[in-house]
Formats: C-alpha cells, structure tokens, sequence
C-alpha cells in the first residue's frame, strides 16, 4: 500500500503536501546532533509539508510513512527499484481510533506523537527507559490496580502542552513505573501491549536502545530498521551533511 499520488499523501486526518528539500533544508537538518533522530524527523516534516506545527501532533506511525515516501521521493530521482512497501502495512483511515480505552478496566492509550517521541528522545537512554516513557505517555485512566496505590488516575498527555511541563508529567510517572516489583511491571506492561494494539497503522514500529524502529515481515519474523532522516541524500550533498554533522 502506498497512499503517495501527485505529491499528495494521505494521513489519518488529513493530506499533506510532500515537497522536496531544498540543499539549504538538509544542511539545515544536518546542524541537528544525529543523536536527536525524531528532532529531525520533525525539521523535514516541517520543510516537505511546509506545515511548522504538524510535526508534534502526528502520530509515530504518520511520522514515519512521511519520512519513508520522502525518501522514497528523493531514491527514485537515483534508483527506479528502491521500494519501502514491505514496510507498509494495509490501512483504512476511518478505521483507526483517535485512542482506545477498555471500560471493564477504566484503563485507555492514546496515539504517540511527534512532541511526546522528541521530548522521550532527549531523557531516554536505553531500552528500558523508552519502554517506560512510551508507557508514561500513552496510558490514561485509572492505573491504581496496575501501580499498587490509591486514586492513581492518569489524565491524557497533550502532545504540544509545553515540554518542561510534559517533561515534569513523564518524569513523574516514569518514577511511579520505576518502583513496581517485576510481576507488577510485567502485568502492567502486558496490558499496555494489549490496549496500544488497536491504534496500529501504516507501519509497524518497535523501540531499540536508541529509540524508534521501523518492522518489515521477513518469512514469519519480523525485522527491526532504523531510518536517519537524511540517510536520503546521495553524493556530494551526504558528504556535506556528514561533515556538518
């Protein structure tokens, strides 16, 4: 599936240009520590959507299929067979929920977005940690069962509230997650895997030590692939970058 027709892609609630990067644009990105791969990742959605507030309130999934039909964009002015359908997975728009929420636990998720994934990727240093903050920003509800306490109740994390606020949020309950026992953690996380499910689409995506990955299906296992947002550029420019970076 590839949803990318006459520079237009389609999104879950929208359709979003897909320009291509000027030379100033990349080297722009380039400026950004590699290590901040999603800060990037935003600065090109910004570039090719010409949308400066997009980038924060698309989900993960919407951010990566931006950044794979970019760079598909860009490898197709150099090679006709490079192709990131396998990475693509069946998707019905209307069909995705903004957030699911079980009622016979009063426990719900809500998408992962832009502002959440760069403010984890400035706090997170391994793969626990991300596992933790993904679960800090995406559970809502009331989790006293699943911490052991009382009147734990988790609101909704806005995605563009301020970061030194969502910060101090995350930071918060990334410690109460901190403190469980293993068998309260492993429940906790089982239930997390269980309601995040639902809101899969476009791609389907993991976490490493250093952040976000993308999954293609090879023979009944899936495969983990990391996409830098410049890993697009080719000659003299990709050297230009590097050196920058």
């Amino acid at each position: 599936m590839n949803n990318l027709t006459a520079l237009n892609l389609q999104l879950l609630k929208q359709k979003v240009p897909m320009l291509d990067l000027t030379i100033e644009q990349a080297m722009s990105i380039a400026k950004i520590p590699e290590r901040f791969n999603e800060k990037r990742i935003s600065a090109l959605i910004t570039y090719t959507t010409g949308d400066s507030a997009l980038a924060d309130t698309l989900t993960m999934q919407e951010r990566y299929y931006v950044l794979l039909n970019q760079q598909a964009l860009s490898h197709n002015k150099y090679a006709l067979e490079d192709d990131f359908s396998d990475y693509y997975i069946d998707t019905i728009e209307s069909e995705v929920p903004d957030e699911y929420f079980d009622k016979d636990i009063g426990i719900g998720v809500q998408h992962i977005r832009g502002g959440h994934i760069c403010l984890l990727e400035t706090i997170c240093e391994d793969l626990f940690d991300w596992t933790c903050g993904l679960m800090a920003c995406q559970l809502y509800g009331d989790l006293s069962a699943l911490l052991g306490g009382e009147g734990i109740v988790w609101d909704q994390l806005d995605a563009q509230m301020p970061s030194n606020e969502l910060n101090q949020h995350v930071q918060s309950r990334v410690r109460l997650i901190g403190q469980l026992n293993e068998l309260a953690f492993n429940n906790l996380s089982e239930t997390f895997d269980y309601l995040v499910a639902p809101l899969t689409h476009y791609l389907e995506t993991s976490i490493d030590n250093n952040g976000i990955t993308v999954l293609k299906e090879v023979n009944g296992d899936y495969q983990p692939a990391r996409f830098p947002a410049l890993s697009h550029l080719q000659g003299h420019a990709k050297q230009l970058a590097r050196y920058i970076a």
